[in-house]
């Protein structure tokens, strides 16, 4: 009996090693980009122009179009939104101002500015390997000493339609 439990044990554990060679890790469809990091200085003075790395991950004939980024305050606006505040959203009766209605509107940070698009032209060395990364210069224009963060994501053109990546957000330090 000893034997025969050793054999399937066996058996048990190679099928479990070759799955995780065979199948990649995690779920990624053909014609999507997934963004993993983004670098950029961590010390900024406003006006000044940046190198940004971007990496990302492609899959089949995804092409990037836009790189979009926004400077915010990492500082949760409302710390565990409740229901109350997801039911406000479907009644549409929300108090002008509230903390609901500012998280509604824009979304879990307390601060963010606006966002900024650049085109494929003004992105330097794309490459679409595995992983793929592009760099571009970003201006500090319009950062606030509260911000915290920048955060990119990319639109890319898959199977004809204009598709938004997921988002990546690098800590920064705003100078004074």
């Amino acid at each position: 009996m000893s034997v025969w439990l050793r054999s399937i044990m066996f058996v048990m554990a190679a099928c479990l090693i070759a799955s995780c060679t065979i199948f990649p890790q995690g779920v990624f469809s053909s014609g999507q980009v997934k963004l993993l990091s983004i670098t950029i200085p961590g010390n900024m003075d406003e006006d000044l122009p940046y190198d940004v790395v971007v990496t990302f991950r492609a899959q089949g004939d995804a092409k990037i179009r836009k790189a979009c980024f926004r400077w915010l305050d990492k500082t949760e606006l409302v710390k565990q939104p409740s229901l109350y505040c997801y039911t406000q959203e479907v009644t549409d009766n929300v108090p002008s101002g509230s903390a609901c209605w500012r998280w509604l509107a824009e979304g879990k940070y307390s601060q963010a500015s606006p966002t900024i698009c650049t085109d494929i032209a003004e992105i330097k060395d794309i490459e679409y390997e595995d992983p793929g990364r592009f760099t571009l210069r970003l201006s500090s224009k319009n950062v606030r000493p509260y911000y915290n963060a920048v955060e990119c994501y990319v639109q890319y053109l898959a199977d004809g339609t204009l598709k938004n990546s997921n988002r990546v957000s690098s800590i920064i330090t705003v100078q004074e």
